[in-house]
């Protein structure tokens, strides 16, 4: 099976309780219930904080779609729900920033306004082609990498 990539849309607060609710379930609006039907497991999702402009983690799908109305985050219920593994995380502030991406994954090419960049991060569950996929999973990772490799080298002494 070839995976496939969707975004995965947080603000700045629920990013936060996912994070702190053990970024197991991610959930979205029940208006997105058919775009759900589409995903499956071993797919992935590539999350996005809307505040910040930036991407931030990748999420692998561990479970079809579910409906579950209990309430995990502060806004809203976000009804529409699939069980996700943390592959990647970066630090709030630290992530891969959309505008620096215009030119670089297709769906950010050939744009009538250049200024609305972001017409396609408004949508969670929006597929990304492979090559844009790839090329973000690529980015969040080696930046992941990095961070880690930096912090754990000896710091040097004057």
């Amino acid at each position: 099976m070839i995976s496939k990539y969707y975004l995965a849309i947080f603000n700045v607060t629920s990013w936060r309780e996912f994070l702190n609710n053990g970024a197991r379930i991610y959930g979205t609006t029940g208006n997105q219930a058919n775009r759900a039907k589409n995903l499956q497991k071993g797919d992935f999702l590539i999350c996005y904080i809307t505040g910040y402009s930036e991407f931030v983690g990748i999420l692998e799908i561990l479970s079809d779609a579910y409906v579950d109305k209990s309430r995990l985050w502060e806004e809203s219920t976000f009804p529409i729900r699939f069980d996700v593994k943390l592959v990647e995380k970066l630090s709030e502030h630290s992530g891969i920033s959309g505008r620096d991406l215009v030119g670089k994954l297709s769906v950010l090419k050939n744009l009538k306004n250049p200024k609305k960049w972001w017409a396609f991060f408004i949508n969670s569950l929006n597929e990304f082609p492979s090559d844009d996929g790839e090329y973000l999973v690529n980015a969040i990772r080696m930046k992941a990498a990095s961070k880690r490799d930096f912090s754990s080298k000896q710091t040097w002494k004057r």
